[in-house]
């Protein structure tokens, strides 16, 4: 299954980018392709044509042709994407905290009151097919697949409107609520993301995206917090965990690998030697006959 950083990995080889809103297209004409996705930033994602489900938080939603999902910066998304008679498309538009927060801005002075139209926090936010958003969304296919000296402008300005065009319909509540979110969002401290991903394969760069932090933040950080290293502190700890299942777990060489976030078992086996002087398999047995 492929990682993403998402619009990270894609914004350097292609990208639609303007004052913090970027707009990006997704086309596949397979069948069925799968993704592990992290949000770099809020994003609201117009499916096309094709069906999208995704993952999030432990709940599972299916977002179907036509129809518009809000989600968050900092999630960590499963996606299948399974493509109909045309294929699977999606228009992505993607944006930063200083974009919500001057939305937030202009709405306290247009419309104070709607600030107090708060809905519950939800991870995904879907809104069902509207002929309005699909007016607005098919000219920026076009847009999107040419050069245009003024695109940028035009991606800011659809943006804007359909942002106005939400909060003048029915779902006005729940984008008031999703810009709020976007405008308040704080990155997550570094031990809550540890909590998380500690004994996941992701890497030291990884990991410094998701706490939102630069890799050179990231470990003088992290430094000041744990005494060493992040990639000295973190393999010692997957490394006490893998010896902790292999003395009171079942589990296969292989499988105490992959539980204990090392990326294959001859990665896993070489680095578990170099520390406990054995490899697995003996440190289980030794263990065994104490």
């Amino acid at each position: 299954m492929k990682r993403l950083f998402v619009p990270d990995d894609i914004i350097s080889s292609y990208s639609r980018q303007s004052n913090n809103v970027c707009l990006l297209q997704y086309t596949n004409a397979d069948n069925t392709e799968n993704f592990d996705a992290f949000l770099t930033q809020h994003a609201l994602v117009y499916i096309l044509t094709g069906v999208k489900q995704i993952n999030v938080s432990h709940s599972g939603f299916r977002i179907n042709a036509g129809e518009l999902f809000l989600i968050p910066k900092g999630e960590y998304v499963m996606s299948e994407y399974i493509a109909g008679k045309q294929g699977f498309r999606s228009m992505m538009l993607f944006f930063d905290q200083k974009v919500a927060r001057y939305v937030v801005e202009q709405l306290n002075e247009t419309i104070p009151d709607a600030l107090t139209e708060t809905k519950k926090k939800e991870v995904i936010k879907i809104i069902p097919n509207n002929s309005a958003i699909q007016s607005l969304f098919s000219p920026l296919v076009g847009y999107s697949e040419e050069h245009n000296p003024f695109l940028s402008e035009i991606v800011r300005l659809k943006f804007m409107e359909l942002i106005y065009l939400l909060l003048d319909s029915p779902y006005r509540r729940i984008i008031i609520s999703f810009l709020l979110d976007a405008a308040r969002y704080e990155n997550p401290s570094i031990t809550s993301v540890l909590e998380h991903y500690l004994y996941s394969s992701q890497t030291v760069e990884e990991l410094a995206k998701i706490a939102g932090r630069s890799l050179s933040g990231f470990k003088r950080e992290f430094t000041q917090l744990y005494g060493e290293a992040p990639m000295t502190w973190i393999r010692k700890k997957k490394l006490e965990h893998a010896a902790f299942l292999l003395e009171k777990s079942d589990k296969s060489i292989e499988e105490v690998a992959e539980a204990s976030g090392f990326v294959s078992a001859s990665h896993f086996a070489r680095l578990f030697k170099e520390r406990y002087s054995v490899p697995p398999s003996a440190y289980r047995a030794k263990q065994t006959d104490i």
